[in-house]
């Protein structure tokens, strides 16, 4: 109603502004299109016994819209609470005309967008503000998709803000909220923003949980480079419950996805990561292995540092291999 507002202060509409509430979102009825038209006419001063039959409304209403564009009066249409196109068909006028059209699903989503465009930008009170509107417009429109998509943005917002407590429960309403309208995508992706909360506050068994869901949920919707990195997450929570072996098998399977990605600095930071594991292990000569080929990895991707990092710990392993420790 803003836009419509300023529109008519600068005369852009000298035929009138009509409004509508078609009520697509409320619990009764829908207003009718011919509802709506026979509305319209009157408010532009057709006398109720000049009003035609119900059924000819909407050609009534046609027919003055016509009058009025040849007599250069332009009308703005504004039609709110507007569901689903099928509501408002008849009703939109052609040129010089125009419509308005709003509805709960259409802020909602602006909303979230700017909240994406604020967090971006390094705005995190605003952005937090701006999805927490996107949401209250969201569950009034039924939208429950893109309330899973909005409450897992906010969820992540506010774990970039330190906001630990309310970023766990809004995460948690966005993983069961996914679940309920089988986003398995989106559930992943608040689970991972979970699991690395979990993590920051050494809830290490909480975050292995997360992780494993995620990466199993990212396999089977075939998002392979989601699948990886939440692997290699899930690996070095592994590593910090002890879990050595477990995180070796996790490693292999990231290794073989970067690999089918072509993903090299993704490959090579797996090789170092395994070969460390093995050290630890007591796996010498097999962490040798993995370390040696991260070194050659790097230095083709021309990382020189990490390229020498990986060197040293193979040189380390091929040590703890000449002293005849455990391999």
């Amino acid at each position: 109603m803003h836009a419509a507002n300023q529109a008519w202060e600068r005369g852009w509409f000298p035929g009138g502004i009509l409004f509508a509430d078609l009520r697509g979102y409320s619990n009764g009825p829908h207003v009718e299109e011919r509802a709506v038209a026979d509305r319209f006419l009157r408010a532009l001063g057709v006398k109720v016994k000049d009003l035609p039959d119900t059924d000819a409304k909407l050609d009534a209403w046609r027919l003055h819209l016509n009058t009025q564009a040849a007599q250069g009066r332009p009308l703005l249409v504004v039609l709110d609470n507007v569901r689903e196109p099928g509501q408002i068909g008849a009703l939109l006028p052609a040129a010089p005309h125009r419509a308005l059209v709003t509805s709960r699903h259409t802020l909602g989503m602006a909303l979230s967008n700017l909240g994406l465009a604020l967090a971006r930008l390094g705005r995190p009170d605003e952005a937090v503000t701006a999805y927490t509107d996107a949401l209250a417009a969201l569950r009034h429109a039924g939208d429950r998709q893109g309330e899973g998509t909005t409450l897992r943005s906010l969820g992540s917002i506010l774990v970039e803000s330190d906001r630990a407590g309310e970023a766990a429960r809004t995460l948690t309403d966005a993983i069961a909220v996914c679940r309920e309208t089988d986003d398995r995508h989106g559930e992943a992706m608040a689970l991972t923003d979970l699991g690395l909360l979990r993590y920051q506050e050494r809830r290490i068994a909480d975050a292995v949980g997360h992780f494993t869901t995620a990466a199993t949920l990212f396999g089977e919707t075939g998002d392979r480079n989601h699948e990886a990195s939440t692997l290699n997450n899930l690996g070095g929570a592994l590593v910090a419950t002890g879990r050595l072996t477990d995180a070796i098998d996790v490693g292999t399977r990231e290794l073989r996805i970067c690999r089918e990605l072509g993903d090299h600095e993704g490959e090579g930071i797996v090789l170092k990561n395994l070969g460390r594991t093995l050290s630890e292990l007591g796996h010498f000569n097999e962490a040798a292995d993995h370390l040696t080929d991260a070194a050659a990895v790097f230095r083709e991707l021309g990382d020189r540092d990490r390229a020498a990092e990986a060197l040293l710990h193979a040189v380390a392993a091929r040590a703890g291999a000449a002293r005849g420790q455990p391999d």
